[in-house]
């Protein structure tokens, strides 16, 4: 085990500490409606829950009973902590975690303390591991038998918010410029690259026109596709809005682009909800994707007073409508992932524009 003095993490890394430590204490979390409200009749009760570990050795196992927790590490049992020492132990180090406020990442004797009782040895496990940051096992409501492992992804409200999506290369989106009549390629070639929403905004008021024309990404293509057919567009004039000046609010952008208003966008905003839903799901640019909906991961949330709530398979529409009313687009590096400035591709200008979705906090 490392000392208090080494262990260091972010707030998100420490946030996935005490989502574990506040299901084994509280034996699971209740569902949360689109507002992020609990749903008092929905409690989702936690029978195991599994850690992925660097190796297939190091998975780490927790059993919960009705006062204790048994910790298993490879197989074997190698301790056993009380329930109610582990309420106790997570309301503390909560407070403590809000209280920090010392650069990016930071020691919690608390978290550290925290750790050693549930022989972790880091605060998270590698993400090339395992796609989810936990897999949990519940008990089925209906049945009140043990469900399948099922990986949930977590993301915290405490200290900065967290992506939902994440820039990168392949979440570039090219666009050919039409240039007005009467005006030349001038403007382009000086254009601030950093500057990349004031200069959309201007061209758009100029006059310019912009046609999407791909993604870069081949392989996140195919994924929106075989959401439907027509994804990549959709979302291709959403980004085009944003960046040319509409707000930033992801619900805001879709209502201006498709207004709610007109029955012919009824279809477009259940994509929309269900793009959010499929990303959150696991759905990434980089890898391919089967296009099979029903594979849901779920989500949990760490809400800014501690509570932590559950996204998963009896509240679904709740997750979409939440989703989609509390994310945003946001600006990525535009050097760092090369878009934002006008180039010439075999005698056309086109513009790459980047997409990137952040929970709002």
């Amino acid at each position: 085990m490392q000392s208090d003095e080494e262990i260091r993490g972010n707030r998100g890394e420490w946030s996935e500490l005490y989502t574990l430590g506040y299901l084994l204490g509280n034996g699971g979390a209740f569902g949360a409606d689109e507002n992020q409200s609990r749903m008092e009749e929905l409690f989702y009760k936690v029978l195991e829950i599994y850690l992925a570990g660097r190796t297939a050795d190091e998975e780490l196992q927790y059993r919960i009973s009705d006062e204790s927790v048994k910790i298993i590490l490879a197989g074997t049992e190698v301790g056993q902590v009380s329930r109610t020492e582990l309420v106790s132990q997570v309301e503390k180090f909560f407070e403590d975690l809000t209280e920090y406020d010392i650069g990016p990442t930071f020691p919690l004797p608390s978290g550290s303390a925290l750790l050693k009782v549930l022989n972790k040895r880091t605060i998270s496990a590698p993400s090339t591991q395992h796609t989810s940051d936990m897999d949990i096992v519940f008990e089925d409501r209906d049945s009140k038998l043990p469900t399948p492992r099922v990986g949930f992804s977590i993301k915290s409200q405490v200290g900065n918010a967290s992506t939902l999506l994440n820039a990168g290369k392949g979440t570039n989106f090219e666009y050919e410029i039409q240039i007005p009549d009467g005006l030349n390629s001038d403007l382009l070639e000086t254009l601030d690259q950093s500057k990349v929403r004031s200069n959309l905004a201007h061209l758009v008021s100029l006059g310019y026109k912009f046609k999407f024309t791909k993604i870069v990404s081949e392989n996140f293509q195919a994924n929106l596709e075989l959401l439907d057919s027509r994804m990549p567009e959709y979302l291709a004039e959403l980004l085009l809005n944003f960046y040319a000046g509409k707000p930033s609010k992801f619900s805001e952008v879709v209502d201006e682009t498709f207004p709610n208003s007109e029955k012919k966008n009824t279809q477009k905003y259940f994509k929309m909800k269900q793009f959010l839903g499929v990303v959150a799901m696991g759905m990434r640019p980089n890898d391919q994707w089967d296009g099979d909906v029903t594979k849901f991961k779920g989500l949990i949330v760490v809400k800014t007073d501690g509570d932590v709530v559950f996204y998963y398979l009896y509240n679904i529409n709740n997750f979409q409508d939440f989703l989609f009313n509390s994310v945003k687009f946001e600006v990525a590096s535009t050097s760092r992932h090369q878009f934002g400035k006008p180039f010439k591709d075999q005698g056309t200008w086109k513009i790459h524009l980047n997409l990137q979705i952040r929970f709002i906090k």
